[in-house]
């Protein structure tokens, strides 16, 4: 019986609770009999509702909570040396279960864990990259306490890359942090999305009246202000929000002062399959994030065929985004996003060539049976003791 341990730092509670339960995401291609999830915290989730996140194999579900008080400074800002009496816990599983392999999703306190196990017993683990926390820190907002937490994690992100077998960036932008590490085994292994309920979009007349999509959580860098406002210059449209945060009663309360209220529809929760499902039946997908890279928001419609419109990002830019190719660029304003979705809602053609672009380059570079194959070789031959 192979076994995988998965450690992460998220409440899968949250994800039972957005529907996002994407199947065999951590199990790749049924590659393991059993898959033991190690959670940095103390959430305790309903194993019954995440079976699906597991294939077919036995799932198993542990925490690994960080103590509370003052474990920062009793670790002296987390250095990795002083973290170890806190990991042992983890070797200890690790030791019992056996696993042939342990994954890691990001490289924070959960990372340094898998690194550990590896010093200890010696199992290889491959590391999830789903951010780049250089960036977040230069964008960091929520005080200077939590800044000096952040760039204290640095020694902690240097340690679980440098000592992973292969890292595992879910976009290209992320080998621009990576690059500053030595670690020859990085590969790009996109970000498993769901293709269950996903209908290729066939027909690109327009509906009445025409519908527009935007799904997301709606925060600080996410936030679809400038797309509502730019439907006081589009006629008849329908725009969708689905996604709920910390953002969402300030966009209600913007289109209620805007006279917008009633072609706006919030949504602030709906299972993932039901969105995929019903993505072909929307004319437009349209999105606002200044995070790097490309989110599966953004990747599932337009496995769809959706036409997709995206705000620019300042500085660099998103490799995936091949403006007037697979997608639009606009600048984040209402008459940027105004400009593109009247250029869209008034071009048949257009809307049919770039919806099939988007197809076309998504199933090429991050269809959800390439990715999961991808990861599933790699994890072999990490087993096997070989390299990429």
């Amino acid at each position: 019986m192979s076994s995988l341990l998965v450690v992460i730092p998220d409440a899968l509670s949250h994800l039972i609770s957005k529907g996002e339960i994407t199947p065999r995401y951590y199990n790749p291609g049924d590659l393991f009999d059993d898959v033991h999830v190690l959670m940095i915290n103390n959430d305790r989730p309903d194993a019954t509702m995440l079976k699906g996140l597991v294939g077919s194999a036995n799932l198993h579900l542990h925490n690994l909570p960080i103590p509370p008080g003052r474990f920062f400074h009793k670790t002296l800002g987390w250095r990795p040396f002083l973290l170890r009496s806190w990991a042992s816990e983890a070797v200890v599983l690790a030791k019992q279960i056996k696993p042939s392999l342990v994954r890691a999703y990001s490289n924070n306190l959960n990372g340094y864990v898998a690194s550990e196990i590896k010093r200890v017993l010696g199992i290889p683990y491959l590391l999830s990259l789903h951010t780049r926390p250089d960036e977040n820190r230069e964008r960091w907002t929520q005080g200077w306490k939590s800044k000096v937490f952040a760039n204290a994690m640095r020694s902690v992100e240097a340690t679980s890359i440098e000592n992973a077998d292969v890292v595992l960036p879910v976009y290209e932008s992320i080998l621009r942090y990576t690059e500053q590490y030595k670690n020859p085994n990085i590969v790009v292994a996109y970000n498993a999305v769901s293709l269950q309920g996903i209908t290729g979009k066939k027909n690109y007349a327009l509906g009445t009246p025409p519908r527009i999509l935007t799904v997301g959580n709606l925060m600080l860098g996410k936030c679809p202000d400038n797309l509502i406002l730019a439907l006081h210059h589009l006629e008849r449209c329908q725009l969708d929000v689905i996604g709920k945060g910390e953002k969402a009663e300030y966009l209600k309360s913007l289109a209620q002062a805007e006279g917008l209220a009633d072609r706006v529809n919030f949504i602030s929760s709906k299972p993932n399959h039901a969105i995929c499902s019903a993505m072909y039946e929307y004319d437009i997908f349209a999105s606002h994030c200044d995070y790097d890279g490309i989110p599966k928001a953004v990747m599932e419609p337009m496995l769809a065929g959706l036409p997709v419109v995206v705000n620019r990002r300042e500085g660099e830019q998103v490799p995936e985004y091949v403006d007037g190719k697979n997608l639009i660029l606009v600048n984040n304003t209402p008459q940027g996003y105004a400009s593109a979705l009247q250029r869209l809602l008034g071009d048949d053609v257009l809307r049919k060539e770039l919806g099939q672009g988007a197809r076309m380059f998504a199933r090429k570079c991050f269809d959800p049976e390439i990715a999961e194959r991808k990861v599933v070789e790699i994890s072999e031959k990490v087993i096997a003791g070989k390299r990429t």
